[in-house]
Order: structure tokens, then C-alpha cells, then sequence
């Protein structure tokens, strides 16, 4: 299970690379396409470096993830159906949990 967690968020983060491609449009400049990747890939990114940080100290994830996806409900709410909201904020609340079992586990608690 120690792994798990990790495999999910970096699984996550190519997840919302996939969003970034619209950015390759017909008449673009290789310039204009690569500066829109960059900014389209920000959260991916981030989220690299989430697991990076969290890799050695779960409760950085667990807070971390848990944080993010409430973030992200209380900024979209309203303007998605709920499947989005699930597709989005669900694997970071189940990747936290994982990150706070793991956490406990090795803390003794």
C-alpha cells in the first residue's frame, strides 16, 4: 500500500495532461503551442512535485491532496455536472486517505 498512493497521484497528474492537448490546434506556432502546454501544465507539474515532496512524508500528501480537492470543488462549483467534480477531486481524496493510512501506519498510530 506504500506505493500505491504515489503510482495513483503521478497516474493522476498524466490524467490532466491529457486536458492540456487542446492547445494543439491547426495555424498554431510550434512557439504558441509550447508556451500553451507549459500554462495548461502547471497543476501536472505541481502535482509531480507533490509527489516528490510527499514521497518521505505522507502527511504532506495527505494534507496536501485533501486540500486540493476541496480547493478545486469550492473554485468550480456550479460551473461542471457533478461527474466533473468526481473525476477531479475524487482521486485526490482517495489518494489523501492513502497518504494518511500510510502516514499512521509508520507513525505508529
Amino acid at each position: 500500500m506504500v506505493w500505491l498512493p504515489r503510482i495513483l497521484l503521478i497516474l493522476f497528474a498524466l490524467f490532466l495532461t491529457i486536458f492540456s492537448l487542446d492547445v494543439i490546434q491547426e495555424g498554431r506556432s510550434a512557439g504558441e503551442i509550447a508556451g500553451g502546454l507549459a500554462v495548461h501544465n502547471i497543476p501536472t507539474f505541481l502535482l509531480l512535485a507533490l509527489v516528490a515532496a510527499a514521497w518521505r512524508h505522507e502527511w504532506i500528501g495527505a494534507i496536501v491532496c485533501a486540500l486540493l480537492g476541496v480547493l478545486y470543488i469550492a473554485w468550480a462549483w456550479g460551473r461542471f455536472p457533478l461527474m466533473t467534480y468526481v473525476l477531479i477531486a475524487g482521486p485526490l481524496f482517495l489518494v489523501a486517505d492513502m497518504y494518511a493510512v500510510n502516514w499512521r501506519r509508520r507513525s505508529g498510530g
